[in-house]
């Protein structure tokens, strides 16, 4: 990630929108942020977290605290920043929540945080402050704490990235090198051994609830012995209980085959004896029906004689019936003529119908013909009327031309005037600060000329006291002193006499500016002074500049009713156009609907000569069809029809009732005669026995069944019962222990992936696949920490953690090769940490640049810490610094430390200012 603008308002110390542009420090090296105390530089750092992950790059400063205190209360507070990562560009836009003046109306509302992401490729903005965040995370592939730590090392957070626990740098490298899989090993390695750890719990409180529920009857010795099994704690020995279990559903079973053989012989005789009582029942039954089957015969036999008489009456008419039929079939064959009789004198009304429409449709049509070419005739004449209306209209709309490249040309001369006394103001305003200044040059070039001389003065005087007579003057070698100088009341030194020879020097180089300010400006009055001229003599040929504004404006204005009147014309000329393009339109359609009117009384004529001889078709067929039909209308000829119909239908029910009645009587007689030959033939051949007492014998032997096979049933379902708790134990068990073989090696695998081997370091798989690339980390922060401490000091891995609880594997302990001890690097003094830390963050940033899966650092911030290095350290630093700053790669360091703006000529410079708030200034 690169920076190339920011720019901040009402943010921090910085009261108006300022903006820093990161572009003109070039793609690589180093450059210095420097300037007042407490002017903000910190906050530049801040602006660029803030900007993407909505936070300051310090955990002291909050976003809430953003707001200047130096603005004006209009003034938004947001941050801005153009960043590019991996060749792309993006703008990300932030403002923190604060208060500020309504828009409308008195009072104070509550300005809500709000984010804005943009892409160069015009993909649609990313809103909201959580999804702007989740964006750029997942952009540049760190979060704030991680960028903080690794290319923002804040002031104040040196020791923390030295000092990070084992868990703290687990959380950043798992995303900077994508070791988040390993950790998800680890997790479902623990989750699979603690399902496997469940199932097994699981499987045996199912075995024993199985066992629970095993039946037996309280004088059963196999069921106490199960009991006391049961009693015990913990789960009893699998296979006893499954033998103990298959000895008692093999009891129960040959129970029940006892049982079922003494209820299939109750079932043998109840049998048996039903039979008896069958037939015995029968026999009695017989009897009864015969005397009932006699005495009907007899009454059906003295039916018979008026149904057959009945019978003969009815078959003597059928004779007549089918006379009767031929007419009704006549009869009915006519109506279909009758029906079509009343079509046709309904086709006879519709085609008078439409003869009577058609004439009146032709009427209307030779009107509508006569109004279409009347109208036609007048749109004519009033499209000949608009033939000149183009040209009228190209001759204004050139005029209008000519209108407006005068006014752009008079509007030009305007703006070069404007600039003109523009100029002419700030000339006034530079010489003003020419005098000014040359009057304060003059003031202090007095001054010094007189300390000059006082200073010379007194210095001859100091030298006079020590002429002595008759020995030479060391300074033109007299032996005579005639008159010695004396020295002067008031003294001064030679740093005084420096001082205001730099004011004097400082204030020449003031009039100096001052006058070429002034100098420039007077050519840049005077070039516009010419243009001015030229254009004026353009439009108004020879013409005085003072005389020039006053024939503008005359210009102008008189241009402006030329416009007017012109605009007026052309907007009349432009309807006269619209109705001359309508009549265009018009008169096509008109001609066209003329010439659709005549084709269209054409064909109602036609259409009229054929409705006419279709209608004296149909009256002459109407006539016909009446002649030949015996009944007045369909009506009278219905009636007709139902009459024999109905007269029919009555011949036929008489028929089937009187042969229907007669033939079910003789079938009734013959049915009843072959019952009682039956009937008889029971009675003879069956036995009397005593009914009462087999049913007695039968209800003894239905209670002895009834209670064998409730027996048998309860030992049934306690059999079936326990056979199936038999199997699911079995089972169970069989899956118990294939559960717990795999749970035993499942929970060593995940025990050593999540570092909780008993007695060893608390190493997980995750964080021992990250102390490889830690381990290259150090290596490359080696090469600088030995550089800058003059090889007495090397970072180390630590190997054994502090204790067996906590995790451990990327913590670290210092090698000191001047007395050859390993010890914490919490025991280092202040400016070593500092290098300490410093080497360990360039050593991430190069593991990152060379192996990070696609991170890309362009740019790191270094805040503070070089206060606390020496000389000799200090120039280590700077070395290992230029060459991180090598490949493309911007360093970026705040620091008081004069020797670093010595060194440093690429500098971002932030001043305070007297009004309050702060400025920026880049120098490259």
């Amino acid at each position: 990630m690169k920076p190339n603008k920011l720019t901040m308002s009402a943010f921090g110390p910085y009261a108006e929108p300022t903006t820093i542009d990161f572009k003109r420090l070039g793609d690589q090296g180093l450059y210095l942020v420097t300037g007042d105390t407490g002017a903000g530089k910190t906050t530049i750092f801040d602006a660029i977290t803030f900007a993407l992950f909505g936070e300051a790059s310090g955990d002291t400063r909050e976003a809430a605290m953003f707001r200047s205190k130096y603005a004006d209360p209009k003034t938004p507070t947001y941050v801005e920043m153009e960043f590019e990562y991996q060749g792309k560009t993006y703008i990300v836009q932030r403002n923190p929540e604060y208060d500020r003046p309504k828009m409308s109306g008195e009072g104070w509302t509550r300005q809500k945080a709000e984010a804005t992401l943009s892409f160069s490729d015009h993909r649609m903005p990313v809103t909201k402050t959580r999804d702007v965040t989740k964006a750029v995370v997942e952009i540049i592939g760190l979060d704030r704490e991680q960028f903080t730590q690794i290319a923002m090392i804040a002031q104040g957070d040196f020791l923390k990235l030295l000092l990070a626990k084992t868990e703290e740098r687990s959380k950043i490298f798992r995303e900077i090198f994508n070791t988040k899989p390993y950790e998800h090993v680890q997790d479902r390695l623990k989750f699979e051994s603690n399902r496997l750890n469940r199932s097994y719990s699981e499987l045996t409180a199912s075995i024993r609830q199985y066992l629970e529920g095993i039946l037996w009857s309280e004088e059963d010795t196999l069921g106490l012995t199960l009991k006391k099994y049961l009693d015990q704690d913990g789960l009893p020995p699998i296979g006893d209980l499954l033998q103990l279990i298959r000895t008692m559903i093999e009891k129960d079973q040959g129970a029940i085959s006892v049982l079922t053989e003494n209820i299939r012989q109750l079932q043998k005789t109840m049998d048996a004896r039903n039979q008896q009582l069958g037939e015995a029942k029968n026999v009695a039954k017989a009897k009864d029906e015969l005397e009932k089957t006699v005495l009907a015969k007899n009454i059906l036999d003295s039916q018979m004689e008026p149904k057959r008489i009945r019978y003969e009456k009815a078959l003597e008419k059928v004779g007549t019936r089918d006379g009767l039929l031929e007419r009704l079939q006549q009869e009915t064959g006519r109506l279909a003529d009758y029906d079509k009789l009343e079509q046709w004198n309904v086709e006879i009304d519709r085609a008078e119908k439409e003869l009577q429409g058609s004439r009146q449709r032709q009427e209307l049509k030779l009107k509508e013909k006569k109004r279409i070419t009347e109208e036609l005739t007048k749109a004519k004449e009033e499209r000949s009327r608009l033939d000149p209306v183009e040209k009228e209209i190209q001759t204004l709309d050139f005029r209008k031309k000519e209108l407006e490249q005068k006014n752009q040309a008079l509007n030009d001369l305007e703006r070069l005037e404007n600039n003109h006394l523009t100029l002419m103001h700030g000339l006034e305003v530079r010489q003003q600060a020419y005098l000014e200044s040359q009057k304060a040059f003059e003031v202090v070039q007095l001054r010094y000329q007189k300390a000059h001389k006082q200073f010379f003065d007194q210095q001859a005087g100091v030298l006079a006291q020590t002429l002595e007579e008759s020995k030479p003057c060391p300074v033109c070698g007299s032996l005579e002193h005639p008159a010695p100088a004396l020295l002067t009341e008031e003294t001064i030194n030679e740093d005084q006499l420096k001082d205001m020879q730099d004011r004097v020097d400082g204030m020449y180089g003031k009039v100096s500016q001052a006058s070429e300010a002034a100098s420039s400006q007077r050519g840049r009055m005077e070039s516009a002074r010419e243009e001015v001229m030229v254009a004026g003599k353009r439009l108004f040929g020879e013409i005085q500049l003072d005389q020039l504004k006053r024939r503008r404006e005359l210009e102008q204005e008189k241009l402006k009713q030329d416009a007017t009147t012109l605009n007026d014309q052309l907007d009349i000329w432009q309807k006269r156009k619209v109705q001359k393009d309508a009549l265009d339109r018009q008169i096509p359609l008109l001609e066209k609907r003329l010439l659709d009117h005549g084709e269209d009384l054409n064909k109602l004529e036609s259409v009229l000569s054929g409705l006419k001889e279709r209608l004296e078709a149909l009256k002459n067929n109407e006539k016909e069809l009446k002649r030949r039909l015996p009944h007045e209308n369909k009506e009278a000829a219905s009636k007709v029809v139902q009459g024999l119909r109905e007269e029919k239908e009555q011949m036929d029910r008489e028929w089937k009732d009187a042969s229907g009645a007669y033939e079910k009587a003789k079938e009734e007689q013959n049915r009843l005669l072959s019952a009682i030959q039956t009937l008889e033939t029971q009675v003879k051949r069956g036995e009397d026995a005593d009914v009462q007492k087999l049913e007695e014998e039968l209800k003894v032997l239905g209670e002895s069944r009834k209670e064998e096979t409730r027996k048998k049933d309860q030992l049934d379902q306690r059999c079936l019962s326990n056979q199936r708790s038999q199997d699911k134990i079995e089972k169970q068990h069989r899956t118990m222990a294939e559960v717990e073989e795999r749970w035993n090696w499942m929970k060593a695998l995940s025990d050593t992936a999540n570092g909780n081997l008993r007695g060893k370091d608390k190493i997980m798989l995750e964080t021992y696949i990250q102390m490889a690339y830690f381990d290259r980390i150090i290596a490359r922060a080696n090469t600088r920490f030995m550089t800058m401490t003059s090889g007495q000091y090397e970072l180390a891995r630590k190997t054994e953690g502090e204790n067996q609880r906590s995790q451990t594997g990327l913590e670290l302990d210092v090698i000191d090769h001047y007395n050859g001890s390993t010890r914490s690097v919490k025991t280092l003094s202040g400016g070593e940490s500092f290098k300490a830390s410093l080497s360990l963050a360039l050593g991430l940033a190069d593991e990152i640049q060379a192996s990070a899966g696609g991170i890309r650092l362009d740019t790191m911030f270094v805040d503070e810490g070089f206060g606390s290095l020496d000389e000799e350290s200090l120039d280590q630093a700077i070395k290992a610094l230029h060459q991180l700053s090598e490949g493309k790669r911007l360093v970026g360091i705040i620091s008081h430390v004069t020797e670093l703006k010595n060194r440093l000529d690429r500098q971002i410079v932030v001043k305070k200012s007297r009004e309050g708030g702060s400025t920026v200034r880049v120098e490259a």
